[in-house]
């Protein structure tokens, strides 16, 4: 089993196991329910912290290894899962069509940098020409 596979697998057992039980010991569940090798032990916690970072679960301790499910869990249980989750966050989407967002994002940030250079041009532009209508004014007057 690929560190991918048993990383999702473990997270998807885990999720399931928090929308069953009110908290879970990461390193109980680890160890007793699932009978992980050592390996994937080892970053049983590491991964079960993504689901915090997801905020689909939060600590109850202060040591933070019991875990419990949040709304926003509660909400994509109902909409099936870790798996679902994956799919609609856009971790099996196709890496080009990322690919090609990123793209697209940078160009945007290109013309949004190229209108503001634009803006602060006419801007100064705008600013010298009222300056010169002033002094045209204020010589006018003055003859």
């Amino acid at each position: 089993i690929s560190t991918l596979a048993a990383k999702e697998t473990y997270l998807c057992s885990l999720f399931n196991a928090l929308h069953k039980h009110t908290t879970i010991n990461v390193y109980d569940f680890g160890a007793d329910e699932l009978e992980l090798p050592e390996d994937v032990y080892i970053e049983s916690r590491t991964w079960a912290h993504m689901l915090v970072r997801e905020k689909l679960a939060q600590y109850a301790d202060e040591e933070k290894t019991t875990l419990q499910l949040t709304n926003y869990g509660r909400y994509w249980m109902l909409r099936g899962g870790y798996e679902n989750f994956l799919y609609e966050s856009g971790s099996f989407k196709n890496p080009k069509e990322r690919q090609q967002k990123l793209a697209l994002l940078d160009d945007r940030i290109k013309l949004t940098h190229y209108r503001l250079f634009g803006f602060w041009i006419t801007l100064i532009i705008s600013l010298i020409g009222l300056a010169s209508l002033g002094i045209n004014i204020y010589l006018l007057l003055r003859r």
